[in-house]
């Protein structure tokens, strides 16, 4: 008898067990659930555009085919689809129902029933198209490889063909049916007042390659980009493209794509998987959680809370993307700044074993005022004509990323 109560209390002991590791499985995952911030939905396929017409209705692009959801992002179900020697590449939506796609070797559809249906248009090029943006349901641009680009003022029935100044253009971005800009991964960021039949340079630093362009408003746009694949930077323009600065960037990796909800909140993603937030019109930029371990190629919000990125799979966010995040020198490794403040030199290191790299120095505005190569560390910088006041550096040497701040004084 006592044999026997003994293995029931042992029996009646690993129940017990086995409900608690079980609640404690459940509690886990649901806590996981409830403060998850970015999370894979049923597309687990990579994915190159998201267009939303309206908070229930959107479409996102993957390889060969095109998603659509009319519940928020809670299911998508395929609607159309490229042959598979091409790949869908960029999404425009000028109206609920009307809605064009751009692929490789020249593949371009158009939508005249809101997704259900996809009927090819012919542009007159197999080239490949990257991308593609309507200003209203006639006009509209697209572009991509061998500088080649496109306008239509009749909904694609015709094209005229115009000239891309870069060689590639990776986003196109029109804030009137002629006054545009566009990106291609180069260190010159390009506008257009006449509809693309000219364009006007803005060259910034030479190390960087400018990937993404988004305008908040007629004046306010950013335009996202890299050093290198491991490195962001980003500029910004308060009068309409006419002038550009760049801002600091020192969290995430290269960034191929930004988006503003407004003048204020705006999200940037690149390489590993980064999402990057700010909360003050890009002056701070705080990175994100993702599952996702590849590029980040398209971010879209429909609201302050929800919205989607593209990466290896689409991703969702119910609350913004969670917090702003870890800060923009929580994960870097301090420099080492001396005499601060500093009068007419100040020297500067890593505090490691001498590397390649490069130093940039920020005023206080965030705008770039000093660049230059570094062969080795400690390295002197002649501050002596420097206005007052403080300035921050950010150092890339051997793959790290080291940042730090100093204040300049008059003799």
């Amino acid at each position: 008898m006592i044999i026997r109560q003994n293995f029931a209390d042992r029996s009646i002991l690993k129940r017990n067990h086995m409900k608690k590791a079980a609640v404690f499985i459940t509690l886990f995952f649901l806590s996981q659930f409830l403060y998850a911030q970015w999370y894979y939905t049923s597309v687990q396929v990579s994915t190159n555009s998201i267009a939303f017409v309206n908070n229930t209705t959107g479409f996102c692009s993957t390889g060969f085919a095109i998603f659509k959801t009319t519940d928020g992002g809670t299911t998508w179900t395929a609607v159309a689809g490229f042959a598979m020697d091409s790949i869908i590449t960029c999404l425009s939506f000028p109206a609920e129902t009307i809605g064009y796609a751009t692929g490789l070797s020249g593949n371009l559809l158009k939508t005249t029933d809101g997704g259900a249906t996809w009927n090819p248009l012919n542009c007159g090029t197999t080239k490949d198209l990257r991308q593609v943006f309507f200003t209203d349901v006639n006009t509209g641009y697209i572009a991509g490889d061998e500088h080649s680009m496109f306008k239509t003022t009749d909904g694609g029935v015709t094209w005229q063909t115009l000239n891309s100044p870069v060689e590639t253009t990776f986003s196109l971005f029109f804030i009137s049916n002629t006054k545009g800009f566009l990106a291609g991964n180069t260190s010159t960021l390009y506008r257009t007042e006449d509809g693309g039949l000219t364009w006007t340079g803005t060259q910034l630093s030479n190390s960087n390659d400018y990937m993404g362009v988004y305008f908040a408003d007629p004046l306010t746009g950013y335009a996202a980009g890299q050093e290198n694949a491991l490195v962001p930077c980003m500029a910004k323009t308060t009068d309409g493209g006419l002038t550009w600065t760049e801002i600091p960037v020192t969290v995430g990796s290269g960034l191929n794509t930004v988006f503003f909800l407004n003048d204020n909140v705006g999200y940037a993603g690149g390489y590993s998987g980064t999402i990057i937030k700010t909360t003050d019109g890009g002056l701070t930029w705080g990175k994100q959680t993702t599952p996702n371990l590849g590029p980040i190629h398209a971010i879209c919000f429909i609201d302050s809370d929800h919205g989607f990125a593209g990466g290896a799979g689409l991703l969702k966010t119910d609350n913004g993307g969670g917090s702003l995040g870890i800060l923009e020198t929580a994960t870097s490794e301090p420099a080492w700044i001396y005499p601060n403040p500093a009068i007419d030199l100040v020297t500067i290191s890593t505090g490691k074993d001498p590397e390649n790299g490069s130093l940039t120095v920020f005023n206080i505005k965030g705008q770039k005022i000093a660049y230059k190569a570094m062969t080795i560390f400690p390295s002197r910088l002649d501050v002596a004509g420097w206005p007052s006041g403080n300035y921050f550096i950010r150092i890339n040497a051997g793959n790290k990323l080291y940042t730090g701040k100093f204040m300049k004084q008059n003799p």
